[in-house]
């Protein structure tokens, strides 16, 4: 039996990797990838001469125009931003979690010297500032946009017809997007949110059912998306 329809809405390299990954765990299924944005180089991107590290709060900080000192720090949130920094010749270290993890992090080790956060335009919490205020010498550039993008005509169609879609949900501002999508969908939908964060920024009222994930990570998502479509098969 093949899973519930799959609705897939981060950026398409992103999107296609968790295709990947939700087929090798739930199966065979019909996925719909339609980003509701995509990510835009910023046209300037900052020096870091003079900068000991920088902090990266997403794999998408590490934009190919920047010139990186070979080995230069960087303290990342996760293992894809760690594994994004490593590749680019970065001395990659991993909170392995959310933003409160690399916070008490960088709280601990409390490295000398100027950091850098290298961030997208929008952002789920500051960071920098309460780090600043906590002691750290550190400011913050914008080295990406997320431009919203419109829905494909095969999302939409998804949405319309009644029945079952699973719909994980990435970030804040991923679900402020799609909110208006959402708010008169025919479909019933199975919303896994990466975090309350994620899922505050959803109306409640545009899904059947929202969960949160146990974790920040997709993994935790995939583990989310396979109970549900469990819950479906049953």
């Amino acid at each position: 039996m093949p899973h519930a329809p799959l609705l897939l809405t981060r950026p398409a390299p992103e999107s296609r990797r968790f295709a990947a990954e939700a087929q090798a765990r739930l199966g065979e299924g019909p996925v719909v990838i339609s980003p509701v944005m995509q990510i835009v180089p910023r046209a300037e991107l900052p020096s870091l001469e003079g900068v000991a590290g920088v902090v990266l709060t997403s794999a998408q900080a590490v934009q190919p125009g920047i010139c990186w000192p070979p080995g230069l720090p960087a303290w990342c949130v996760g293992g894809r931003t760690a594994a994004a920094a490593a590749a680019a010749g970065l001395a990659a270290r991993s909170a392995e979690g959310a933003l409160p993890e690399l916070m008490a992090l960088l709280l601990r080790e409390r490295p000398g010297g100027r950091l850098l956060h290298l961030r997208g335009a929008h952002v789920s919490a500051p960071l920098a500032a309460p780090l600043s205020a906590a002691g750290l010498d550190i400011g913050e550039a914008v080295v990406y946009d997320q431009a919203p993008a419109p829905p494909c005509a095969d999302a939409l169609r998804l949405l319309a017809q009644p029945g079952p879609v699973l719909l994980p949900v990435f970030s804040a501002r991923s679900a402020r997007l799609l909110a208006p999508l959402l708010s008169g969908a025919a479909a019933d939908l199975f919303v896994a949110a990466i975090s309350p964060a994620a899922a505050g920024a959803l109306p409640v009222q545009s899904a059947a059912r929202l969960d949160v994930a146990a974790r920040p990570d997709s993994g935790a998502v995939l583990d989310l998306l396979a109970k549900q479509d469990a819950s479906l098969r049953a």
